[in-house]
């Protein structure tokens, strides 16, 4: 056990989904150091008449969920949004804490889980290029315990309190120079794709920001090698995901500790080139004109905001 070693409280927003946030916690619960982990709970408030049977089964099952140090547990008296119940939950425990893990109520997580993200938060707190931590990772990469990379995930990350979390306005500040355009182009165009189309509806995802920032500014979320987390959130049932078998299919460590071996954060040319063709046609015709389209409206988008 390293010195001074600190638990980071976990965050879960949900609202309906109960069977997915029944796995999510019970595997959570099964963790090693969730006995000395505090868990938030935000339960947001019906909104539709579909959402009251999930309801009424989740704020059912909360009084028996244990396992942890803490269970705080907030009921909603008025439907706040997902957005809007996840930032009441951070402003809660970034009063008292300093980190933070926070968790979409579809992720189910290995025994290793929060061990890593612990080892992580601690090892990399102070260094200025890893702004957060994920369990998740679809990008393997043989012989490597951990990776570096642009993309970030937000299926259990972790992050501190000091460090700076970019917004929708760093995105549109990016978007404004063309050499950053060109650099996310680079590294990640299917994420350009999705920034471009976004910003069109005046709404990004968190880690789209987070991503381009990264590759903005040349900084990393740290991940394990081996996915800790399967998300069964393509399903249909979530927000800004679709139907696939793809995610909640893959394998989960069994090991209850994860030896972590620190490193430089230092992107490797073998996951650049993961990240660059990640959510890329695969046909090679249609991956050419699928950049030269994203390439074309990046730059459309660029001249219009001039």
């Amino acid at each position: 056990m390293m010195k001074d070693f600190v638990y980071a409280p976990v965050v879960i927003p949900t609202l309906c989904r109960y069977e997915h946030f029944r796995r999510c916690v019970e595997s959570l619960s099964r963790c090693t150091h969730a006995d000395k982990t505090e868990l938030f709970i935000g339960l947001d408030y019906p909104i539709n008449e579909s959402h009251y049977d999930g309801y009424n089964k989740i704020k059912k099952f909360l009084p028996s969920i244990c396992g942890f140090s803490k269970v705080v547990i907030v009921e909603r008296t008025e439907n706040y949004g997902p957005i809007k119940n996840l930032l009441s939950l951070y402003e809660m425990v970034y009063q008292k804490h300093d980190r933070i893990i926070i968790s979409e109520d579809d992720n189910e997580f290995a025994p290793c889980f929060l061990d890593f993200v612990d080892k992580g938060l601690e090892i990399y707190k102070n260094d200025p290029k890893v702004l957060s931590i994920c369990g998740f990772n679809q990008y393997y990469v043989e012989g490597e315990r951990i990776i570096f990379t642009y993309d970030n995930s937000a299926w259990g990350i972790a992050r501190w309190r000091d460090k700076f979390t970019p917004g929708i306005s760093e995105t549109k500040d990016a978007l404004s120079h063309f050499r950053t355009i060109l650099r996310v182009y680079h590294f990640y165009p299917a994420l350009l794709n999705s920034i471009v189309n976004a910003l069109k509806k005046g709404r990004i995802n968190g880690d789209a920001n987070m991503s381009c920032y990264s590759i903005a500014h040349d900084c990393y979320q740290l991940r394990p090698a081996n996915t800790l987390v399967r998300n069964w959130g393509h399903d249909g049932s979530g927000i800004h995901c679709g139907v696939s078998g793809n995610y909640n299919n893959m394998e989960l460590p069994t090991q209850t500790t994860f030896s972590f071996q620190p490193t430089e954060p230092i992107r490797t040319q073998k996951i650049d080139s993961l990240v660059r063709n990640n959510m890329m046609p695969k046909s090679r015709k249609r991956y050419f004109r699928f950049k030269i389209r994203v390439l074309y409206n990046a730059l459309s988008y660029y001249l219009r905001k001039k």
